[in-house]
């Protein structure tokens, strides 16, 4: 019998995109003929994390997406990372410095694929417990319709959300920056903002989809479309 790949949901990430990735591993590894189980932890999380130990001789390896489950622990305090003895892949796709705590805890059996080159570099330079470290850029899909150049609708698009960076601290931002990822946050937005209204300044059609572009001034232009 064929042993199942275990795909685990330990959290909700932005546009619940774990859950299509997830969705699109449990396609493709069902497609080369592997059974596949997915674990949403979003319910009932002990007693299915209590049943996958239980069973866990049943599955050939786990993924994750950025997870939770290097924090975790059991009753006794044992890491729930060490007593998962089956091959565990920490897919992050954001940067690591988000994920201190977890990568901290990652025993060394087990795995850390990140997205992007300079992530893999970062992990190697700062966290040397992590000794499986891979880089993976996420796929893309195949488009379900495809358009000619000439059939495109939107002469310039913007994926991405926004929060204000006022709302953040700017004192001892130096220090900080060293300690809270909310730094990264702040010049991310920041940066964001000024791209975006650079680009409603060029007059071209423009098509923004996100969260919270409608409150920030400078885009109640009649060529800018937000959807957020």
């Amino acid at each position: 019998m064929e042993k199942t790949v275990l795909l685990f949901e330990s959290r909700e990430l932005c546009y619940e995109s774990n859950r299509y990735f997830v969705a699109c591993l449990k396609d493709a590894f069902e497609s080369f003929g592997y059974p596949v189980e997915v674990c949403d932890l979003s319910e009932h999380m002990e007693m299915k994390l209590e049943s996958i130990l239980e069973r866990q001789e049943n599955y050939l390896f786990a993924i994750d997406f950025n997870s939770l489950l290097p924090r975790l622990e059991l009753e006794d305090g044992q890491p729930y990372l060490e007593a998962l003895q089956i091959p565990f892949y920490d897919y992050l796709v954001d940067h690591p410095l988000y994920h201190h705590s977890g990568l901290i805890r990652i025993p060394a059996k087990h795995s850390v694929i990140c997205i992007d080159t300079c992530h893999l570099d970062y992990i190697r330079q700062y966290y040397p417990s992590v000794t499986n470290g891979f880089c993976l850029p996420l796929g893309a899909m195949q488009a379900e319709f495809e358009r000619s150049f000439s059939q495109k609708r939107l002469e310039l698009l913007f994926l991405g959300t926004y929060d204000s960076e006022k709302d953040f601290y700017q004192e001892e931002f130096a220090i900080r920056l060293n300690h809270d990822y909310l730094a990264d946050f702040y010049l991310r937005n920041k940066n964001r903002k000024e791209t975006v209204l650079a680009a409603a300044e060029s007059k071209i059609p423009f098509t923004i989809i996100g969260h919270g572009w409608k409150e920030v001034k400078g885009l109640d232009k009649k060529h800018v479309q937000i959807y957020a």
